[in-house]
């Protein structure tokens, strides 16, 4: 019995499969996912060392698909979540189903840029004139007297 359902389960999984990605960088990256005439099928964002699936079947609710065109082979374009969409992360290009595709893996640059920090001045304040909390501080250590040790 068991080896009928295990049977079962595998021909299941293999009708709808899609492609496994798994983002083995560093980064947080967005993928998008293409079919073989360039539509586009889907994108998901997906945080560094995690594994995600992606499948066609999209249940009752999904889009209408044309069965005599091909999706596959897919492309898988990782991308970096800077706002860039110019140079992706990495490509794989070919991809037939069932297919584990990683983000290091493909063709690339395979780094991202560090998000450009906003410039924020910090406002000055006279070096002789102590904050509250400085001079709170400084009341208090004279309150308390010379350290034990150093008593004269």
């Amino acid at each position: 019995m068991m080896r009928i359902l295990g049977i079962f389960l595998l021909l299941c999984s293999s009708v709808f499969a899609g492609v496994t990605l798994v983002n083995d960088s560093v980064y947080k990256l967005t993928v998008h996912i293409r079919a073989a005439d360039g539509s586009d099928l889907g994108a998901m964002q997906i945080n560094p060392q995690q594994t995600m699936q992606w499948n066609t079947f999209s249940g009752t609710t999904g889009k209408l698909q044309y069965y005599d065109s091909s999706q596959t082979p897919y492309t898988i374009i990782w991308f970096c979540n800077n706002g860039s969409t110019d140079s992706p992360y990495s490509i794989w290009t070919g991809v037939p189903s069932g297919s584990v595709c990683n983000a290091n893996g493909g063709d690339g640059l395979r780094s991202c840029q560090a998000p450009k920090k906003q410039n924020q001045q910090q406002p000055r304040t006279s070096p002789q004139a102590p904050s509250p909390q400085q001079n709170m501080q400084n009341q208090s250590e004279q309150d308390a007297g010379p350290p034990e040790g150093l008593l004269q």
